[in-house]
């Protein structure tokens, strides 16, 4: 390659695939006898309001194959991912990539200073997130991404959530696999905000509850839950006023009316309830609550324990998308080429 000069220099070049544009500033190329080849990117610009990032990389070729090293980084260094790669001839067998901690703060570090549109969605955020990557081509393939969060804590239109802990990681990226079950810890969840959200027809929730998450990814990449509980973390109410039972609690029987009666104004003292199945399938619930209804048996306490046997998306979506979140981050998702 005598005829390439040792110096390349671009003062901007675009970048579009499908309705993603990505423009890059100020690239110089640096090829240098008995050196690596280096490529510096003073600016990256992703669409929507991504926040511009900086790149910079090596590329060391040899007799048995090439080795890459580099980092990507925001301008004040908010944002740091370091990777590495190698491989022969045009593919890459081995990639490694890890991002510095990030530590949320509210009047600090926020995720809106990454992306605008995530503003929209949580605010207020504090804790900690950490992402790592090993990969190795196959067959098999192997593949190690870990993501740790510690002690995250922010608010939304559904109420505060008030900490996740937990690790998730992957064996293989796609379809995505788990080896094991994963863990997530959830608390503060607001139920009746989410309830308000979801606009489920004649239901209201007062209460706080805890979730523990076990769930883990099949062969086929698809998303199970594990017998995973969700507990209030004390008293609260339930109000629950159709104006005929759904089709759905007909599995209860002869149970129904009586169950009707005491969720009109059931003041539980303790609910727990557990969840088991596939997210896109049909669900195992089951839920128990311990509390009264004044208005019924003169208000004795009682227990009431019911099982379902349903497709929750469905049922949480009640006809319509199932959570405004996930469907305001599609849509920002899908405005990034615009």
């Amino acid at each position: 390659m005598a005829w390439f000069p040792e110096t390349v220099q671009i003062g901007r070049l675009g970048l579009v695939h499908d309705e993603w544009t990505v423009v890059l500033s100020h690239l110089q190329l640096e090829r240098r006898p008995g050196a690596p080849l280096a490529l510096s990117i003073d600016r990256i610009e992703g669409p929507t309001g991504i926040m511009p990032f900086w790149a910079s990389l090596r590329l060391v070729p040899g007799a048995k194959g090439w080795r890459l090293d580099g980092v990507v980084a925001s301008g004040k260094g908010e944002l740091v991912l370091r990777f590495s790669g190698a491989g022969h001839r045009g593919e890459l067998d081995r990639a490694t990539a890890a991002i510095e901690p990030l530590r949320f703060e509210p009047g600090a570090l926020q995720p809106v200073r990454f992306w605008p549109r995530i503003g929209e969605m949580v605010r207020d955020v504090q804790g900690t997130i950490d992402l790592s990557l090993d990969w190795q081509r196959g067959p098999p393939e192997s593949a190690d991404l870990v993501f740790e969060i510690a002690g995250l804590t922010f608010d939304t239109d559904y109420g505060r959530v008030e900490r996740i802990d937990g690790t998730i990681r992957l064996d293989r990226l796609w379809p995505p696999r788990t080896a094991t079950p994963q863990r997530l810890r959830i608390e503060g969840l607001n139920l009746g905000r989410l309830v308000e959200r979801l606009e489920i027809e004649a239901l209201a929730i007062e209460g706080i509850m805890d979730a523990a998450l076990e769930f883990s990814f099949t062969e086929a990449g698809r998303l199970y839950i594990e017998q995973s509980l969700l507990e209030a973390r004390g008293p609260g109410v339930i109000r629950y006023r159709p104006a005929q039972p759904p089709p759905l609690l007909a599995s209860q029987g002869a149970n129904v009316d009586l169950l009707i009666a005491a969720l009109a104004d059931f003041r539980y003292d303790a609910a727990t309830a557990t969840v088991k199945g596939f997210v896109d399938g049909d669900n195992s619930v089951a839920l128990q609550l311990q509390g009264a209804n004044p208005e019924l048996y003169e208000g004795h306490p009682i227990e009431l324990n019911l099982s379902l046997e349903a497709p929750i998306l469905d049922l949480v979506g009640a006809g319509r998308e199932v959570l405004d979140l996930p469907v305001r981050l599609r849509r920002a998702v899908q405005e990034l080429g615009r």
